[in-house]
């Protein structure tokens, strides 16, 4: 069902020659959220470990590790992407290579007092032998799946952008009062996640 499948591209009056479609489903397939969760699934199970999570949807996907200091957290969260049938060998083995500038890496400290570490470094092996060294950033608010995130958990930055733009102007920057953010109790562990999102979903 999915090979000797071919496609064209066509914009204005152009129209490409046929391309073969070496990956994927086409456009619009309604089989395609179906194949995704076979698909994804083996990425979802690299988190072996009972401090390790890794959810996906589609091809937004996220790793979660949980330690008792975010140093912890953050080798376990790259231990997670490196480790033989981890992250990157399960991209390797499902053509679905990683784009690296993408990931994104966010620290729940569970008190102000904790040490941020530096920004994760990943070496990620290319089919041709040689060796991709990324610099993931650490950011201060992630958007995943619709929902904007923050290190602390308080939902201010995604009222801002949920909020529609005042009439007659751009959306305007708005304050909010301490009482009306929803801010999650004081957690006990800490917490590192590393998300990726597709280029169009951020």
């Amino acid at each position: 069902m999915l090979t000797g499948r071919k496609t064209h591209l066509k914009f204005d009056d152009y129209t490409s020659d046929s391309i073969a479609i070496t990956n994927g489903t086409t456009q619009g397939c309604p089989l395609s959220m179906l194949f995704y969760a076979f698909y994804n699934a083996p990425l979802i199970e690299v988190a072996h470990h009972k401090h390790e999570s890794s959810l996906g949807f589609v091809d937004d996907s996220m790793m979660l590790a949980i330690a008792d200091s975010l140093t912890q957290a953050h080798n376990t969260v790259k231990a997670m992407m490196e480790r033989p049938n981890r992250g990157f060998d399960w991209s390797t083995s499902h053509n679905f290579l990683f784009e690296l500038s993408k990931l994104a890496l966010m620290h729940f400290p569970c008190t102000p007092h904790n040490t941020i570490p530096p920004d994760l470094s990943l070496s990620r092996r290319n089919l041709d032998g040689s060796t991709t060294l990324q610099t993931v950033k650490t950011v201060a608010t992630y958007k995943y799946l619709g929902v904007v995130f923050d290190s602390k958990l308080c939902w201010t930055a995604h009222l801002q952008k949920s909020l529609p733009a005042p009439r007659g102007g751009p959306a305007k920057s708005r304050a909010f009062p301490r009482s009306q953010e929803a801010c999650l109790p004081t957690v006990s562990d800490n917490f590192t996640t590393l998300s990726q999102s597709p280029p169009s979903s951020m």
